[in-house]
C-alpha cells in the first residue's frame, strides 16, 4: 500500500496565490501535482492500493471527487491539528487497509520522477541539494548535504505503528527508532522535484514545463529562450513585445533579445517571472470570488490602455478586414480540415441532449453575421488572451500577459487588432471553460456523432467567478453575452489544431454546441 501524505495545507505564501488547498492538490505542468504522483508511482508499483491524506476541513469539489475516482485513489480524512506522524498513524489504523505487505509513503509535495522499483523493502529516498531547507539530513558528502526527499518504504507495519505512536508527533524520530530496528536501504534518486517552498516550486515548474509540439522553450538561469515553427510566429511575438508602446511593458515581462540563431531560426528572450498563470489559479485553485474581481479590474486596466492608442484611418481599415477574416475565412478553412480529417458531416443537423440545433455550418454561419454586427474596437491587440497567457504577480498585484500573437490573418507582423477578439479569449476561459477542457477536467457524453452533452461538474465558486466576469463593465459598450458568438467561432476554429486528441476535439465541438444554446 502506499499512502500520499497530503494531511496539511500549504504554506501561507501559497495561500496568497491559490487559496487553501492541500499539497498534493497543487498544480504543476497544467494538472494537478496528485496526478503526476500516481501515474509515477503506477510505473512501479501497479497493484498497490494508494491513498491520500487530506485535511479534515477541506472539501473536495465535485471535480476532484471524479479525478480521485479516476486514479483509483481513496481519501483519508485526517485531523487539520495532526503532525506528520500522527497524521500517516491515524492513515495506517483506518480500518479497511490492509494488515500485510510493504507500506510506502510519499510527501503531498513531493514528485520523484526516478522511483525505484518494487524491490525493496526498508528503504528511504534520499538526494543531494544545494538549498537551505529544514529538510532532514541523511550526512554531507563534499559539502552538499544528502537530504531524506520524501520517499520511505516499510516492510514491517507493526513496528513502523509503534514507532509513530510512541514517537509524540514527530515523524523523523519515529523513522530513525525504525531504522534502529531494521535497517533501511539508502535509494539515491536523482529526479526530484520538491514543490512545498516557493523558491523550489517554481525552479521546478520551469524545468516541467509544458509546451506544444510547435513550440520549444528553454529557462535557463533566470531566461526564458523561445524558438519554434513556424518560423514566422516567433518573429510576430518577438517584434510584438519589441514594438509595444511604453504606457503597456509593465504588462509583460521584460524582452531581453530576439534575432536569427546560427541555425536560422528566430528565437526571443523573455526574464522568467515565477509566478502563476490565471487558468491553474483558475482550475486547480480556490481564490475567492472577490479575488477574481480584482483579477478582472487588472485585465480591464490592460485593455483601456492598450485600446488607447490612436490609429490612423488606413489602419483601422485594415483592422475591420483582418477580423473579418479572423472569423470567416480562418473559420470556414478549419471547419473545412476537421471535417475531412475526422469525416464529420457539417451540414448535418446537431442534438444537445434533448434540443434539436442546427448544423455546425449553420451555426458557424449564424455567429459570424452577429460578430459582423458589432461595432469595431481597434487597439493593440494580444491576440491569444486566454488565461494560460495572463500571469499574476500577487505581491505586486499585477499581471503580465505573454505568447502574444502579433499577426495579421494575411501573415504580416502587427501589434494592431479588432480588441473584440481579446475580449472573446477572455470570456472562452472563463465562460467557455477551455482551460477545464485542456485540463481534462470534463465529462463528454455521445450519442453518435450529432448528439453530445458536456459537463464540467463545476462548484459553487466558479459559477460566482462567472457571474462577476459575466456583469464585469470592461470600457466600451458591449456585454460578454454580444461577445459569445466569437467565442463558439473560437472553439469551432481550434478543432484541427487539436488533432493529436480527438477526445479533445469532441468536447470543444459538444462545448460550442453547449454555448450556442446559450445565444439570445
Amino acid at each position: 500500500m502506499i499512502i500520499i501524505n497530503s494531511g496539511a495545507y500549504v504554506i501561507p505564501e501559497f495561500q496568497a496565490e491559490l487559496g487553501r488547498i492541500p499539497p498534493c492538490m497543487l498544480p504543476i505542468g497544467n494538472r494537478k501535482l496528485i496526478e503526476s504522483q500516481v501515474y509515477e508511482l503506477r510505473k512501479h508499483y501497479t497493484l498497490e492500493k494508494i491513498y491520500v491524506t487530506l485535511p479534515e476541513s477541506y472539501r473536495l469539489t465535485l471535480n476532484e471527487h471524479r479525478l480521485l475516482e479516476e486514479l483509483d485513489v481513496k481519501p483519508i480524512a485526517t485531523s487539520d491539528d495532526f503532525s506528520l506522524a500522527e497524521s500517516i498513524l491515524f492513515a495506517l489504523n483506518t480500518s479497511d487497509i490492509e494488515e500485510r505487505g510493504v507500506i510506502r509513503l510519499v510527501h503531498g509535495d513531493t514528485l520523484i520522477m526516478d522511483l525505484p522499483n518494487p524491490t525493496e523493502s526498508n528503504a528511504l529516498g534520499v538526494a543531494y541539494s544545494g538549498d537551505d531547507y529544514g529538510w532532514q539530513v541523511e550526512r554531507t558528502d563534499s559539502g552538499r548535504p544528502l537530504v531524506w526527499c520524501g520517499f520511505f518504504s516499510f516492510s514491517h507495519r507493526k513496528d513502523l505503528i509503534q514507532t509513530l505512536a510512541l514517537s509524540r508527533g514527530h515523524f523523523v524520530k519515529a523513522v530513525q527508532d525504525y531504522r534502529r530496528r531494521h535497517p533501511m536501504e539508502l535509494l539515491h534518486l536523482q529526479n526530484w522535484h520538491d514543490l512545498g517552498h516557493v523558491n523550489t516550486y517554481f525552479r521546478s515548474r520551469a524545468a516541467i514545463t509544458t509546451q506544444r509540439a510547435f513550440n520549444t522553450l528553454q529557462v535557463v538561469q533566470g531566461v526564458v529562450y523561445k524558438t519554434g515553427e513556424p518560423d514566422i510566429k516567433i518573429q510576430a511575438e518577438g517584434n510584438w513585445f519589441d514594438r509595444l508602446p511604453v504606457r503597456l511593458r509593465r504588462f509583460t515581462p521584460q524582452l531581453i533579445d530576439k534575432g536569427t540563431s546560427r541555425k536560422g531560426q528566430s528565437y526571443y528572450q523573455l526574464e522568467y517571472l515565477p509566478i502563476m498563470p490565471l487558468n491553474e489559479l483558475f482550475v486547480h485553485g480556490r481564490n475567492s470570488a472577490s479575488e477574481w474581481r480584482r483579477l478582472f479590474e487588472l485585465l480591464n486596466q490592460f485593455l483601456q490602455l492598450c485600446a488607447t492608442d490612436a490609429t490612423s484611418v488606413e489602419t483601422q481599415a485594415a483592422i475591420r478586414d483582418d477580423f473579418d477574416q479572423l472569423i470567416a475565412e480562418k473559420t470556414h478553412k478549419r471547419l473545412k480540415a476537421y471535417s475531412v480529417a475526422t469525416g464529420f458531416d457539417l451540414d448535418h443537423p446537431m442534438q444537445y441532449v434533448a434540443h434539436r440545433l442546427p448544423s455546425i455550418q449553420q451555426i458557424a454561419e449564424e455567429c459570424i453575421q452577429r460578430a459582423r454586427e458589432l461595432p469595431a474596437l481597434p487597439a493593440v491587440m494580444h491576440g491569444d488572451l486566454c488565461f494560460s497567457n495572463v500571469l499574476f504577480d500577487s505581491r505586486a498585484d499585477q499581471i503580465k500577459v505573454i505568447d502574444p500573437r502579433g499577426l495579421t490573418a494575411q501573415g504580416e507582423l502587427s501589434i494592431y487588432g479588432d480588441q473584440k477578439y481579446d475580449l472573446a479569449k477572455l470570456a472562452h476561459s472563463v465562460i467557455g471553460l477551455y482551460d477545464f477542457i485542456i485540463a481534462g477536467r470534463y465529462r463528454l457524453m455521445e450519442q453518435g456523432l450529432y448528439h453530445v452533452e458536456l459537463d464540467f461538474e463545476l462548484d459553487e465558486r466558479i459559477y460566482e467567478i462567472q457571474q462577476i466576469f459575466s456583469n464585469h463593465e470592461f470600457g466600451h459598450s458591449l456585454t460578454i453575452s454580444q461577445i459569445l458568438p466569437l467565442v463558439i467561432l473560437l472553439f469551432l476554429s481550434m478543432l484541427p489544431l487539436h488533432q493529436d486528441r480527438p477526445d479533445r476535439q469532441r468536447a470543444m465541438l459538444a462545448n460550442a454546441v453547449r454555448l450556442y444554446l446559450k445565444l439570445g
